[in-house]
């Protein structure tokens, strides 16, 4: 055992949480401050850390997430932003930190898994994690729905984000592999990355965070208390017909207008460790559920 001093659960003590900041930027080039400091850090994301010094060395998070899977609701844990401050690396200090978690969670989630680049899968079969293909989703829209208005949401106004707030309280996911969102990880993502891509469809009372390149239209997720008719949506979003449509979630459609593809990318592969085999439909998990 290493004579570094274990911590968890210290969100709001400053001294680490900065550490942490400071090694994820260093590592991963980004931090959660601002995330912090808008209040969407919330409890269901807990590092799991080595300090030396009041300094964090090495870090695996614990997300905690509820999935829908096939119309099953589900709790798993999420590993993410798995890291060692370059100075203390090869001591063993991701393999504590992770069997310090599996003796916390085994029994208490349904399943473990955590997404991984290509510079360690070797590393995460030695925990007994599985390496999982996923496939994208994508289809073509049929026609144009010129009645269907849509904004873009302004999520520094508290007006239109208390509209995507409503939205994701209680959702109905719209993949196979959906996700019950807490307003963290969606915050972490729309307050940031895709700040400038979510848009408001009034009469389905629906959020879509998508982009669109001139090429390809891609929906990353859908934010609705209803079960939509994705058709109607694709087509009130597409700005010409035959537009291709990537989704980064898992449509509940099997029809023949909507192909799988294996995804490739070794920088975002899916593992997963469970007690009992796990019954997964021919998809993804959702992009923005990913930490």
């Amino acid at each position: 055992m290493n004579n570094f001093t274990f911590i968890k659960d210290y969100r709001d003590i400053s001294m680490y949480r900065h550490s942490l900041n400071d090694l994820a930027q260093r590592i991963f080039g980004f931090d959660f401050e601002n995330w912090y400091l808008q209040g969407y850090w919330c409890d269901a994301y807990n590092p799991y850390s080595f300090a030396d010094n009041g300094k964090i060395i090495a870090n695996v998070s614990v997300n905690k997430m509820t999935l829908v899977i096939n119309g099953i609701r589900m709790h798993a844990i999420q590993l993410g932003t798995v890291m060692t401050d370059e100075a203390y690396r090869n001591r063993s200090l991701s393999r504590e930190l992770m069997n310090i978690i599996f003796s916390e969670y085994e029994d208490k989630a349904d399943f473990i898994y955590l997404f991984a680049n290509d510079t360690v899968l070797d590393f995460y079969p030695k925990f007994g994690f599985k390496k999982t293909l996923e496939y994208e989703c994508s289809t073509k829209a049929s026609g144009i729905a010129q009645s269907r208005r849509h904004r873009k949401l302004d999520l520094d106004n508290a007006a239109d984000k208390a509209i995507l707030f409503r939205l994701i309280e209680n959702m109905t996911p719209a993949g196979k592999i959906g996700c019950a969102y807490n307003i963290g990880i969606v915050m972490f993502y729309c307050s940031a990355v895709y700040k400038d891509h979510v848009t408001y469809l009034p009469e389905l009372d629906a959020a879509v965070v998508a982009e669109d390149t001139g090429d390809v239209l891609y929906i990353r997720e859908i934010f609705s208390q209803n079960d939509l008719d994705l058709d109607i949506l694709v087509n009130a979003l597409a700005d010409k017909p035959e537009k291709k449509i990537v989704f980064g979630f898992t449509p509940k459609c099997d029809n023949n207008d909507y192909h799988f593809t294996a995804q490739s990318d070794d920088n975002d592969t899916l593992f997963i460790r469970s007690k009992h085999p796990l019954a997964l439909p021919k998809g993804m998990f959702p992009l923005l559920s990913h930490t």
